[in-house]
Order: C-alpha cells, then structure tokens, then sequence
C-alpha cells in the first residue's frame, strides 16, 4: 500500500503541476507553480489520526475530508474577486512563513534519522544530515547557472545523490547495527534499505481509490479549515512568484485559477488516496 500511495504521489503531482502550468479551462492560473502533496496538512492528520484511532479508516477518512475540502476551496476559487480584499499581503505572507515554521520539526525529525529511529539523534545521523546540507549549501550559493538558480531542485538533487553515497560508504567504515539500553539488536536509521523498491514493479498502473474513502466529521470540520488556510497560501504563493519572477501582480483571474486548481487537484489526489495536492512555497 505505501509504494501504491508513493507511486500515486508522484502521477497526481505530475499531472496537477502540468494543468497549474498551462489552465485547462478556468482551472489553472498558468502560473509557474509547482503542485505537490502538501506536507502543510501533517498537524490536521495527527490530529485526525490520533483522534480516530491511525488506521486505514482514519486515512480513509482523512481521503474523504480531502474530496469535500477541495470542492470547498475550488469554490473559494470562483468567487475569488470579492473575497480578494481579505487577502492582503501581510496576510498572505504570514501564512506562507506561518506554514514553513511549523514544518521545521519534521526537518529537525528526518536531520536526527527520523521519528522511529532507535539511534535517534546519533552523531552518525547529524553528520550524515550536516554534510547533506552543507552540499546543497554550495550547489545553490557557490556555483552558477542551472545549479543555483533559485527555482531548480537540482542542488537538493545533487545533496540526495551526495547522501546516498555517503550512507554506503559508511556502510564501509562503520558499524550497521547497535543494542538499545533493552538489550535488542538494531539497524541504524542511515542504512539504505531497497526491500520496497525491489518488490516493486518496474511499471504499474496508478491504482483509483486505494484505500476504502469513508465521510467522518471528525476529519471533515478540521480539513475544512485547512482548505481556507491552504488557499491563502496559493494566493501568496502566485503573488510571491509573479511579483518575483515576473515583476507584476497576480491577476484576480491568476488567482482564481490558481485555486480552483489547488481544490480540485486535492480532490483528485484524495481519489487516488493521496494527500492534498496544493502549490509549494520553496520558491516564494
């Protein structure tokens, strides 16, 4: 289920970037806004999951709430112009910054080795995480052209590649297992594990509705806030980018069809049991 959900990820991503980029119809703002799963909505699920119990039925509620919220935002969407004037600037840059804040300690998780590693926080870890870092650092501030250029992934590209070479070497040089204070055996957190990629598939069908959808208000009411949320930040998003990279201001139909296909992209994505597909604030 988890390759299923990844490899869905990926597809809907793809797809909704591609209809965000260039419209179809009024969805789209045919704007250079990046969409993809929004690690935005990881408070609103704790919280849905802990409440429900975290199994396949709190995700397959989490699902439902993302169809009914992204209906809900598209509909923002279209009535965009008269609502505009509650989104000022300071409100949409603050919600931006707002969200980006808050994601701090799932970095903070993945820098120590992850929430389940039993060698949290270990030096291996940090200094895996440090020299990661530190080549995406330099890719994007000392180097020149496509490697630095403030919209291209290709310096965390490289850090990645970078990582993975440096968790085999030391693979090479340093013990792969410890002892927790318990006494059981266990694999450190940076060793490369390709068990899924190698019981997956070399191609394969993106799978509708892989997880049961079920309707539950505990999940619906807080999603639904979330969606409001999530729309602000693709308004300061399209402004951000416009302003920055094309020396405008977003146009109200920009905008409109920015949102429009935030919602209905989330929409989509939930069908495919995906989580909301919103625009991405890395550029902003």
């Amino acid at each position: 289920l988890q390759v299923s959900l990844l490899q869905n990820a990926m597809f809907v991503a793809g797809i909704v970037t591609l209809v965000q980029l260039y419209g179809l119809g009024p969805v789209g703002g045919k704007v250079p806004i990046i969409m993809g799963t929004s690690s935005g909505f990881l408070g609103v699920f704790n919280s849905v999951a802990a409440t429900m119990g975290g199994d396949v039925t709190a995700y397959g509620a989490m699902m439902g709430a993302s169809i009914l919220g992204g209906l809900f935002e598209s509909v923002l969407g279209v009535f965009l112009k008269p609502l505009r004037k509650l989104f000022p600037p300071v409100v949409t840059g603050t919600v931006v910054l707002s969200i980006g804040l808050s994601l701090i300690s799932v970095g903070v998780n993945s820098f120590g080795g992850g929430n389940a590693a039993k060698d949290f926080g270990s030096v291996e870890n940090l200094l895996l995480a440090v020299f990661v870092l530190v080549v995406i650092l330099f890719f994007k501030h000392w180097t020149k052209g496509f490697l630095s250029s403030s919209s291209s992934s290709a310096s965390r590209l490289v850090g990645i590649i970078a990582g993975y070479l440096a968790a085999i070497v030391m693979g090479f040089v340093l013990p792969t297992t410890g002892v927790t204070a318990d006494g059981v055996e266990f694999t450190k957190a940076w060793v490369l594990n390709w068990n899924k990629v190698a019981e997956a598939s070399w191609f394969a069908i993106p799978k509708l509705v892989p997880v049961k959808i079920v309707f539950d208000l505990r999940a619906i009411l807080p999603v639904m806030i979330m969606f409001i949320v999530t729309a602000v930040e693709t308004v300061g998003d399209i402004s951000g980018v416009m302003e920055g990279g094309m020396s405008r201001e977003a146009t109200d139909k920009e905008l409109s069809g920015g949102i429009i296909c935030d919602g209905l992209g989330s929409t989509v994505a939930a069908c495919f049991g995906v989580l909301p597909n919103t625009s991405f604030s890395q550029n902003v």
